[in-house]
């Protein structure tokens, strides 16, 4: 599979992400996207608003096939959820699209589909995540193989995928 970019968060704390490769799409009430020790650091803004989000979207070109992979820590012990999305619509990333949705306080991980903003679960597994402990994930969307693997980054990636579907619904190329 063609590797599209990487992003390293090489440079200043405070600093912002690279615009070469990410473009600010939701910017809640104090919501930042900043540099912190060599880490991206997304910030959702004001806690007691909960619609308050901070989107960041791949800035280069559209793609049907992905294979995403990333990693994450959830630093504080608020409630507070992250969604990683492909193929998502360039309209509006939340309409359509694949995404991966957990929550710092569940103790699942859910796959979903969004068609014209209709939300399908295509599948979860069980995953709870602690605070300061940092997580990969990957988001597999190629043709109409949709798979999903997390796992904590202090053990090994799993060899198989926690959730592996067939789905036809969002097949035109889109966002990361």
């Amino acid at each position: 599979m063609t590797t599209y970019f990487t992003d390293t968060f090489t440079g200043t704390n405070g600093a912002a992400w690279n615009s070469s490769n990410w473009t600010s799409i939701f910017n809640g009430t104090g919501a930042s996207a900043t540099i912190q020790s060599n880490k991206g650091r997304a910030n959702a803004g004001t806690v007691a608003d909960p619609s308050n989000k901070k989107g960041m979207r791949y800035a280069g070109s559209t793609h049907a096939d992905y294979e995403l992979t990333t990693k994450f820590t959830f630093t504080t012990s608020n409630d507070g959820a992250m969604e990683i999305w492909v193929r998502a619509s360039t309209a509006d990333p939340d309409g359509t699209g694949y995404f991966l949705s957990m929550a710092k306080n569940g103790s699942t991980c859910q796959l979903y589909k969004a068609v014209n903003y209709t939300y399908t679960s295509l599948g979860s597994t069980a995953f709870t995540i602690a605070t300061n402990t940092e997580y990969a994930c990957k988001v597999y969307a190629v043709g109409t193989s949709i798979k999903l693997k997390i796992w904590a980054t202090s053990g090994s990636e799993p060899g198989s995928y926690q959730i592996s579907v067939t789905d036809s619904s969002v097949a035109a190329a889109g966002y990361a």
